[in-house]
């Protein structure tokens, strides 16, 4: 089957995404950038079972790295990406909007651009 890289992969809806597309055969890739908004030890905890229980390669990476997911999307080369990384918290965002442009502006545009 094809292969698919999923950004938020350690969020709810990632988590639980990928483990759908895995059992429905994927070749599945996830990216995080384990911020702490949620806490990073549900979401690293989350990854440990992507990577234990489903196969899946979880990494590190915060896709407003441009470069840096630019080159992992050239290096595995799916055939799909499912983005659902974004910066979480509508009120949260009134206080830190730079966050909100870092993740959901320049990381939406990275992925676009991979």
């Amino acid at each position: 089957m094809a292969s698919i890289l999923v950004t938020g992969a350690a969020g709810f809806i990632g988590f639980h995404a990928c483990q759908r597309l895995a059992r429905d055969g994927w070749t599945v890739t996830g990216v995080d950038s384990f911020n702490d908004y949620y806490d990073p030890a549900l979401k690293r905890a989350r990854a440990d079972v992507l990577r234990d229980k489903c196969a899946i390669a979880v990494l590190d990476l915060d896709i407003a790295d441009d470069a840096a997911f630019k080159a992992l999307a050239l290096d595995i080369q799916p055939q799909r990406i499912l983005h659902l990384a974004a910066q979480a918290g509508v009120r949260y965002g009134f206080d830190h909007p730079f966050e909100y442009e870092h993740s959901n502006l320049k990381g939406h545009l990275s992925v676009l651009e991979a």
